[in-house]
């Protein structure tokens, strides 16, 4: 093999590796921002869940009855 050839076969594995790694930091990314959504979910219940064992009353989204 002749080095026209290597680097030409360097090069290929670069662009795919490349490809590879975009693609991968598109899945982290969007996993990323899922996290972000589970965790303010799961904050959300244990403070519902929180309320509640203290005797209150969990929140709602509705307004108070004077409204």
């Amino acid at each position: 093999m002749n080095y026209e050839t290597e680097v030409e076969q360097l090069q290929i594995q670069v662009a795919f590796q490349e490809s590879a790694i975009a693609d991968l930091n598109e899945v982290v990314t969007k996993q990323d921002e899922e996290l972000r959504v589970i965790r303010k979910q799961l904050r959300y219940l244990n403070e519902m869940l929180r309320r509640k064992d203290e005797g209150g009353s969990a929140p709602t989204n509705e307004p108070p009855p004077h409204y």
